[in-house]
């Protein structure tokens, strides 16, 4: 079963970046980054959850399967593939996905999907398929990174229950990561010095989010972290005790 927890966490993310007052540019690479982020874990494939907002913000691509630019050399093995229902489309080395496959209806086109981490993308920039901001490659990122983004993000929402969710998401996901706490990171310092940032992690969520405070809490992770790794958890979660 895929940590669908994390699967939420990502589609969350998606929604508060795209309201984000941010340059286009900014919000692809934050995206992409989010995606990044879970896919080191059991999660499912979970873009098509978000399609337009990723299609606006030049996340994700779709072409007609005969449009792909190696269809005439490899015809056969693509034909096929549609043919047995596949939903992947790998390298012809099999050492990567290519896209994913996908018709929303009978009357719909078959296509193939994919977005800037998956081999057809740069296929599609090779062939000319995609220009501008859609043709520029993402930079790697990293989870110390984002999460200090998506916390300033969250902590900006008016509405309270809203924000403390996804702090409280944002905070907790940190526990998962323990060995990549820097105490001295800048970022995440800043992060821990947001004005709301202590009332919004104590904030009593409805009872149907209660999912969020069981998997999303830093300090459950404390039972496990030793040494160093120990000592940045508990830095990351003093803001519960002060």
């Amino acid at each position: 079963m895929s940590m669908w927890e994390f699967e939420a966490l990502g589609e969350e993310a998606v929604r508060l970046i795209d309201k984000a007052d941010l340059p286009v540019s900014e919000k692809r690479k934050l995206i992409i980054w989010t995606y990044d982020m879970i896919s080191g874990w059991d999660t499912s494939f979970i873009h098509f959850r978000t399609t337009d907002i990723l299609v606006r913000n030049a996340c994700f691509f779709s072409m007609p399967i005969d449009e792909h630019p190696e269809y005439a050399s490899r015809k056969a093995e693509i034909d096929a593939f549609i043919a047995e229902g596949g939903t992947w489309l790998y390298t012809p080395d099999k050492a990567e996905a290519e896209a994913i496959y996908s018709r929303s209806g009978q009357d719909q086109p078959k296509q193939f999907w994919y977005d800037p981490r998956m081999a057809l993308w740069q296929k599609a920039v090779d062939a000319g398929l995609l220009e501008g901001l859609a043709g520029e490659p993402v930079p790697t990122g990293n989870t110390m990174a984002l999460i200090p983004i998506l916390m300033e993000l969250a902590h900006d929402i008016e509405n309270e229950t809203r924000a403390a969710s996804l702090m409280k998401m944002f905070h907790g996901f940190v526990g998962y990561h323990s060995e990549a706490i820097n105490r001295h990171a800048a970022r995440l310092q800043d992060a821990l010095a947001l004005p709301r940032l202590k009332t919004l992690l104590n904030t009593k969520l409805p009872a149907d989010s209660d999912w969020i405070e069981q998997r999303f809490d830093s300090r459950l992770a404390l039972e496990y972290a030793e040494g160093e790794n120990l000592e940045n958890l508990k830095w990351w979660c003093a803001v519960f005790e002060e």
